[in-house]
């Protein structure tokens, strides 16, 4: 399990440097309007996957119990059912993007130039968006059987797209355009090595009522909890593009994207947890998951409160190097501050979710991130309009503080292992002789 978890840390912490060192020159090559488009694009996208409508996790989840209890017929069809759902769902949200370009693009307050730009775009974004679909599903069962080099394909390939791909096209000011195109190649050729590591299973697929409906309640609150957990993280932006402008977007994405590469690398402790405890569900072995948490937690706290510490100490030192820009780190630093506050606290609810799910009780991180919505909209709309990216970073904090805590207590009680009932005493009145 080690050996998996470092494969993701190698994957993220690749995206991570790269990332690092090439977003501050896609800043200042793109503009703030631009850049700030670049990142509702990326919104948009994270926020359109929820409608996979949790599969990807409930295929997951029962790939790796069939595993545990090696049932292989079934098995092959609930891939096979899964692989059909995905196809239709890509198609799905190809079509409803494109019909809804417009009413989108309307939402913004986006410049007259932006704006003919992004209605060439827009079709771009709805194909992206598509493609990314399958590309889910081929993750999930790389997941699930524990084949995280084939799991971590998409991050480099699209990764690398996304990151040293931009800053070549934007410091030889390529049109945007061109960006969203780099991106769909990117797609395909994910897809294209993801169906042929998958071939075994995708030779004449078939699509079974039965196995869809054993993933549909999985699914559904995994989809449920996936869109409250887009709501809390990417209506903050929208919000301050239509209540602000667009510009102050980029004032919440750049530290946020710190913060979010730091929770991308400590989320693949819960990629790795999640299959594995699903496993042992499969083998009732209650007590082994029960360690597992300890240690999850204890690698988690090993991982954040340095980083937390040292973000508060170099912070500032830091992002003035990285971005050369004094003006923009003391709009962003107040914003980071308060971020750093919400990735510890945020950060221990990672393997808590994971032990939830594992065991199949997928209700309660769904209940407690619908929580983490309704703050989002009520506390948002307000804290965004009167304190602009400040606001949205205090949105954050304020829904972690309220349901971390919560999620960590649910876990545990649900791990609680009954004490064996005592021996009844030796009854001496017996006529049987006792034993020697």
């Amino acid at each position: 399990m080690l050996a998996n978890i470092f494969i993701n840390f190698l994957a993220q912490g690749y995206l991570f440097l790269i990332s690092f060192f090439t977003l501050p020159a896609i800043l200042h090559y793109l503009g703030k309007e631009q850049f700030g488009f670049l990142a509702l694009a990326a919104a948009l996208l994270n926020y359109a996957t929820t409608f996979d409508f949790g599969f990807g996790a409930a295929l997951t989840q029962r790939v790796a119990y069939l595993h545990s209890q090696n049932r292989r017929q079934q098995l092959k069809t609930t891939i096979q059912t899964g692989f059909l759902t995905y196809t239709l769902l890509a198609a799905a949200i190809i079509i409803s993007l494109d019909l809804f370009a417009q009413p989108i693009l309307h939402l913004f307050n986006l410049s007259p130039q932006l704006f003919g730009q992004a209605q060439k775009i827009m079709p771009l974004i709805a194909l992206n968006i598509g493609l990314y679909f399958p590309t889910i599903f081929a993750a999930s069962i790389f997941q699930a059987e524990n084949h995280f080099w084939r799991y971590n394909l998409r991050t480099f390939i699209v990764g690398t797209a996304n990151t040293l791909g931009v800053f070549f096209l934007a410091s030889r000011h390529f049109p945007l355009i061109a960006i969203f195109q780099l991106q769909t190649a990117a797609l395909l050729l994910t897809l294209a090595l993801d169906f042929w590591l998958l071939r075994s299973y995708l030779a004449y697929p078939h699509f079974s009522r039965r196995h869809f409906l054993q993933l549909g309640r999985f699914a559904l609150f995994k989809f449920l909890s996936n869109t409250a957990g887009q709501i809390s993280t990417q209506f903050p932006k929208f919000f301050l593009a239509s209540l602000v402008n667009v510009a102050s977007v980029s004032y919440f994405t750049v530290p946020f994207s710190l913060i979010q590469k730091l929770g991308v690398i400590l989320s693949q402790i819960y990629i790795v947890f999640f299959p594995k405890i699903a496993h042992l569900n499969g083998r009732q072995q209650s007590a082994k998951i029960r360690r597992l948490f300890q240690r999850g937690q204890l690698l988690v706290a090993i991982i954040t409160i340095p980083a937390i510490a040292l973000g508060f100490w170099l912070g500032p030192l830091f992002l003035n190097w990285w971005l050369k820009d004094p003006q923009f780190v003391r709009q962003i630093l107040p914003v980071f501050n308060i971020l750093l506050v919400y990735f510890l606290v945020h950060a221990f609810t990672a393997i808590p979710v994971a032990i939830l799910e594992g065991i199949n009780q997928p209700q309660l991180p769904a209940l407690l991130a619908w929580i983490n919505a309704a703050i989002t909209i009520g506390g948002g709309y307000f804290l965004i309009k009167r304190l602009a990216a400040p606001g949205a970073a205090l949105t954050l904090l304020g829904y972690t503080l309220v349901t971390g805590p919560s999620v960590i207590l649910l876990a545990w009680r649900s791990l609680k292992i009954p004490k064996p009932a005592p021996k009844p005493p030796l009854d001496l009145s017996s006529s049987q002789p006792l034993p020697q």
